[in-house]
């Protein structure tokens, strides 16, 4: 009856091919080939999602061999989150098994990482049904990397991410948090305050269908198809992945209804001995109904509580018609691994990624109505409900070509990145009111609606990209046993451009460029103390591309700028024994020549002035009582203050902390896990008005396994916490202040079906 519930697309792709492979399927036996990993170093997924058969395939990249987890025991397989011995900085691996099991059905890759030290965030809507930001050690998005597979992905504009386009929970077979840049071979637009790297689902050896189907609070239904062949001995080995995902809910917040579909394809083909190529596809496709200026005023939450969204009135700026945005995206790559001796290979990864955001919104979110206020076309202008429609579109093209030799001493890894970028973005002044209410953004719409004073309705046209590469070289040896040491060199190339019929902010025609370069240096260091436990250091140079909005001004001095640069110290230390589990570092970091703007006879310049220093303290661990109970925790104290004024920037909570209790026995599971995020501003100066005062959120997921059927029940946010998790200040209107909240307490059940 689950399959039936399930959109008839997603069934009937995933029975046909099914048909059409079960007979070829390779009849592995899963058991087996799990003894069989249980002698050989393990990888973070080595104890991923059993019931679907196979381990997350995390050998995407030699050069993030750090992920590799060393050793096995009780307090190993239950820990949320695990650590590496082989580790160079601060890494916590989250697994296919605990985002299954823990993590919302419906979530996306938010809530995986912030189990993790020095990581916050929290999504308004209820789990993945908005839009939420991921801060890391006080690193906001765009100051990190985001990669999947081993390929950085973000915006173009600036590299930040957006939580429910690309890859939503269900695609995710593993995660790795770097909380640093990593070494040389470790690659991205933001190559400055970590990495949240994500990798696919797992291939498996064995042939399976599964699908899963789950409803929750408010109104709420997910739907996921996974369709495993397993090794076709037939077709030399060869692997396919199908999953298919559909969300639909009414959100917590009111009339903030949200509908996701999401499409993976995954290929493996051997070619000999040595050789193995990986194809992969996704597509996302999202329609959710927000204002751009999201949060609720005092005001508004007086009248209508704090799950206010927006409402059903036409004559309101929060009318729901009036802010809706559709997204689409798509993900590709054709992957090479080569062995060409015993000693070198090579690794070629060619990919694509789109993304475009058309939205229509509300000028203002509290705006009832008023001749009070206009567009930048005057008096004849909105006079109504003012808004607009703006649309970001853009294609990114690149190339990872990565080759190693191995010595008998050490081993020698070299590659190089190139990247381009092409975009177009523009956003157009209208009035809702000349027409019936608006539901979909469209060309027409805009041709329709905007005003006709043209080209005072354009707030900006725009087009603009980049060319990006680096070279990278890395040498990792072991001068003496139990000691590895990997010196690195990399150097950065980033050439942003734009052709602004209407440029932003200034409002002006402007074409221009600008190239930032610098060259990086690695070093990290490894020492095996013993079998359970090592101890690293690192060394590592961060970049930062300025934002595009170096350019929005009339006479931009963008040649002038310095890129903005990171060093980072960082210790640390590992210890995984059978009972217990533990990583702790000390971290430093120097973030220079922040790029700063004012004004100066009239008109605004940027500039490097100052930065600010990192600087904290992690730890983690998991202690096993016995087998199939144990309890864990991780903190952070966090230090992220600017060097002129030594106060806490913008967003960084001063610490965060989680812990909870994990269960398993037979059949049956649990977990119970708090995450609690320490106190923080919203705006810099650490202003009173703006502080943030810590809130925390207690999830609550029970599992139990049938033959072929697994029960899921989660109660999320389990105390119903809706305390102020950050505000958005509107200048010299305090009232106008947009305030945000916890979702509400949330529920699901899940029944999955695997053959």
């Amino acid at each position: 009856m689950l399959f039936v519930r399930s959109s008839k697309t997603c069934f009937l792709a995933a029975t046909s091919l099914a048909a059409l492979i079960a007979g070829h399927a390779h009849a592995a036996d899963t058991a087996q080939t799990a003894a069989a990993d249980q002698a050989k170093p393990q990888s973070a997924a080595a104890t991923a999602d059993k019931s679907d058969a196979g381990d997350a395939d995390l050998s995407n990249s030699r050069a993030i061999e750090e992920i590799l987890v060393y050793g096995s025991g009780m307090a190993i397989d239950l820990a949320p989150i695990k650590s590496s011995l082989a580790a160079t900085q601060p890494v916590s691996i989250v697994t296919r098994e605990y985002i299954e099991e823990a993590i919302p059905q419906t979530g996306d890759f938010s809530p995986i990482a912030q189990i993790a030290p020095s990581v916050s965030g929290t999504n308004k809507n209820g789990p993945g049904f908005a839009e939420s930001k991921t801060v890391l050690r006080g690193f906001q998005d765009g100051e990190y990397n985001m990669t999947f597979d081993g390929i950085p992905f973000g915006d173009t504009n600036n590299p930040t991410h957006h939580s429910t386009s690309f890859f939503p929970g269900s695609t995710i077979g593993a995660m790795a948090v770097d909380r640093g840049p990593g070494n040389a071979g470790q690659l991205g637009q933001a190559n400055f305050g970590g990495s949240i790297n994500m990798f696919s689902l797992s291939m498996g050896d064995t042939f399976s269908v599964s699908q899963s189907a789950t409803i929750g609070s408010f109104e709420s239904t997910n739907f996921v198809t996974t369709l495993r062949s397993g090794a076709m001995d037939e077709v030399g080995g060869a692997k396919v992945l199908v999953n298919l995902q559909e969300l639909n809910t009414d959100g917590y917040l009111t009339h903030s209804y949200n509908k996701a579909e999401n499409q993976n394809l995954k290929i493996v083909l051997p070619i000999g001995d040595n050789v193995k190529v990986t194809l992969f596809g996704a597509h996302n496709t999202i329609r959710y109904f927000q204002t751009d200026s999201d949060g609720a005023t005092l005001n508004q939450v007086a009248q209508f509580g704090k799950n206010f969204g927006l409402s059903d009135n036409p004559a309101s700026a929060t009318y729901f018609g009036y802010n809706v945005t559709h997204k689409e995206t798509d993900f590709e790559y054709i992957r090479v691994q080569a062995d060409l001796t015993e000693e070198i290979y090579i690794d070629n990864s060619a990919y694509t990624y789109f993304y475009q955001n058309d939205t229509l919104s509300a000028l203002q979110a509290n705006y009832i109505g008023s001749a009070a206020l206009g567009t930048k076309a005057g008096a004849a202008g909105n006079r109504n409900v003012p808004g607009y429609s703006k649309n970001n579109e853009y294609r990114v093209w690149g190339n990872i070509f990565r080759a190693g030799k191995k010595f008998s001493f050490g081993e020698l890894r070299a590659g190089i990145w190139y990247e381009r970028a092409s975009t177009k973005r523009y956003r157009f002044d209208y009035d809702f009111t000349l027409s019936p209410p608006l539901t979909t953004p469209t060309a027409q719409l805009v041709k329709d609606n905007r005003e006709k004073t043209a080209p005072l309705n354009i707030n900006y046209l725009q087009h603009s990209g980049w060319h990006n590469y680096q070279p990278f070289v890395d040498f990792e040896f072991q001068p003496v046993e139990g000691l590895t040491v990997t010196p690195g060199f990399k150097y950065v190339s980033f050439e942003r451009f734009t052709n602004a019929a209407v440029q932003q902010t200034s409002r002006v025609p402007f074409n221009g460029t600008g190239t930032f370069t610098k060259p990086l240096e690695f070093l990290t260091v490894n020492y095996r103390v013993r079998e359970d436990w090592s101890v690293y250091a690192q060394f590592a140079k961060g970049f930062l591309v300025p934002d595009l909005n170096v350019f929005y001004q009339p006479k931009p001095n963008v040649l002038a700028l310095k890129p903005q640069t990171s060093t980072n110290y960082q210790v640390g230390t590992v210890f995984n024994a059978d009972k217990f589990t533990f990583d702790g570092d000390l971290y430093y970091i120097d973030f220079n020549d922040k790029t700063s703007s004012s004004v100066v006879n009239g008109e605004t310049v940027f500039s490097n002035l100052g930065g600010a220093v990192y600087k904290g303290i992690e730890a983690q661990g998991t202690y096993a009582f016995q087998e199939g109970i144990a309890v864990f925790a991780n903190a952070s104290l966090n230090s992220a203050k600017t060097k002129d004024t030594q106060k806490q920037i913008a967003k960084a909570p001063q610490w965060t902390a989680a812990g909870g209790l994990i269960l398993k026995y037979g059949q049956a599971g649990a977990s119970l896990i708090e995450k609690i995020v320490g106190t923080q501003w919203s705006i810099a100066g650490e202003p009173a008005a703006y502080k943030v005062s810590p809130y925390n959120t207690t999830d609550l997921t029970i599992t139990y396994d049938f033959p072929h059927v697994r029960l899921i029940g989660g109660v999320y946010n389990l105390f119903n916490n809706t305390n102020i998790t950050a505000l958005s200040s509107q200048g010299s209107t305090p009232a106008f202040d947009q305030y945000y909240f916890q979702g509400g307490r949330a529920f699901q059940l899940t029944a999955k079906v695997t053959f």
